[in-house]
C-alpha cells in the first residue's frame, strides 16, 4: 500500500469520530485504489489524491452536523476551544483563589471556606464563559466572512503514527499542565503567606492566626526553590504537548524532573520546617510535653519522605518496564 495513500487516509480519519474511523478509511481506501493503476507510481496516486480534494473537505463530507459553525471549521474550533478553555479556567482559578483569600469577608472557618470556594469557582466560569463566547464569535466570523480557500500539497499530510505504547495523550498532558499551574501556584502562595493561613485559630470576633505552623522565614526560602521545580514540570509536560511520545530526550527531562523535585521536597521537610511556636502551643493546649510533640512531627514528616521517594521509585520503575524498554 503507498505511503501517501496511507498518509492521506489518515489525515481525513483523524477528524472524525472513533466510531466512525475504520469504516471510512476502507472506503475511501477501496475509492483511491480504483483511481489509479499502479499504486506504486507516485505521480499517479498524486494525481488521484488531488483529484479528491482536500483531507478537510473530504471530512467535511461525512459530517452531517449542521449549525453556527460549518464542519469545515468545526475541528479546528474545537480543538482551539478546548485550549483556550484549559487556558482561561486555570487562570481564572489561579487567580479567583488568590483575589478571594486577599478579600475574606466572613469571621468564621466555615463561612470563610465557603466563601472562598464560591468565589473561585464563579471566577473559574466567568472566564470559561467568556472564552467559550470569544472563540466561537471568532470562528463564526472566520466561517461567515473569512475565504475558505482549502490550498494544500501531499507533502503537507502528516506522518501517520505508529501503534507503539509510547505514544502520550496531549490532552491528558495539558489537563496535568494546568493541573500543576493551579495546584504550584496555590502551593506558592500558601509558602509565602503560610502565617495568614496556617496555624493556630483563635476565634474572638474574627478568627485570626496565633501561631503559625510553618516556620514563616525558613518556608519563604523555598518560594524561589518550589518555582523552579514548577518550571521543570511544566517543561517536562510542554515537551509530552510537543513530542506526543516517549523518547531519550523526553525520558532524560522527565528523570531530571522528578529527582529534582524529590530533593526538593525531602530538604523542605527535613529541615526547620516547623514553628517552635506552634510546637510549644500544641504541647500546652494538648497537655503533651514539648518532646512529645516535636519526636510526633518528625515521626510524620519521616512518613511523608518516604511516602515522596517510594512512590517517585515506583513511577520510574513503572515507567521502564511500560514505555521505557521499547526505546530503540
Amino acid at each position: 500500500m503507498s505511503k501517501l495513500i496511507e498518509k492521506y487516509i489518515y489525515d481525513v480519519t483523524r477528524r472524525l469520530k472513533e466510531e466512525e474511523r475504520e469504516d471510512v478509511g476502507n472506503e475511501l481506501r477501496a475509492n483511491i485504489l480504483e483511481m489509479v493503476e499502479d499504486e506504486s507510481n507516485e505521480e499517479e496516486v498524486k494525481r488521484a489524491l488531488y483529484s479528491l480534494g482536500s483531507p478537510r473537505q473530504i471530512a467535511n463530507s461525512y459530517r452531517n452536523y449542521r449549525g453556527l459553525i460549518s464542519p469545515i471549521w468545526m475541528g479546528d474550533y474545537l480543538y482551539t476551544l478546548k485550549i483556550v478553555l484549559i487556558i482561561l479556567g486555570a487562570i481564572g482559578i489561579v487567580f479567583g483563589l488568590i483575589e478571594s483569600l486577599q478579600n475574606i469577608e466572613s469571621n468564621m472557618v466555615f463561612g470563610t471556606i465557603f466563601e472562598v470556594f464560591f468565589e473561585t469557582i464563579g471566577n473559574a466560569f466567568s472566564s470559561l464563559l467568556s472564552g467559550f463566547a470569544i472563540v466561537t464569535l471568532i470562528f463564526i466570523a472566520i466561517d461567515r466572512y473569512g475565504e475558505k480557500k482549502d490550498d494544500w500539497k501531499v507533502e503537507d499530510l502528516p506522518e501517520v503514527p505508529k501503534k507503539t505504547n509510547l505514544s502520550i495523550s496531549r490532552s491528558g498532558s495539558i489537563a496535568g499542565l494546568v493541573v500543576t499551574i493551579i495546584f504550584g501556584s496555590i502551593w506558592l502562595y500558601i509558602l509565602y503567606y503560610s502565617n495568614l493561613y496556617l496555624g493556630w485559630f483563635e476565634v474572638g470576633g474574627e478568627w485570626v492566626v496565633e501561631e503559625s505552623i510553618f516556620n514563616l522565614e525558613y518556608t519563604r526560602l523555598f518560594v524561589l526553590i518550589f518555582g523552579v521545580s514548577l518550571f521543570v514540570e511544566a517543561i517536562v509536560y510542554a515537551f509530552k504537548i510537543k513530542y506526543a511520545q516517549w523518547n531519550y530526550n523526553l525520558l532524560i527531562m522527565y528523570v531530571i524532573s522528578k529527582i529534582f523535585s524529590v530533593v526538593v521536597a525531602v530538604v523542605f521537610l527535613t529541615g526547620d520546617l516547623i514553628s517552635v511556636d506552634f510546637i510549644t502551643r500544641i504541647s500546652t493546649e494538648l497537655s503533651f510535653t514539648y518532646n512529645q510533640v516535636e519526636n510526633f512531627i518528625n515521626i510524620f514528616k519521616s512518613s511523608i519522605v518516604g511516602i515522596i521517594i517510594v512512590a517517585n521509585i515506583i513511577d520510574l520503575i513503572s515507567l521502564y518496564f511500560k514505555k521505557i524498554k521499547h526505546l530503540k
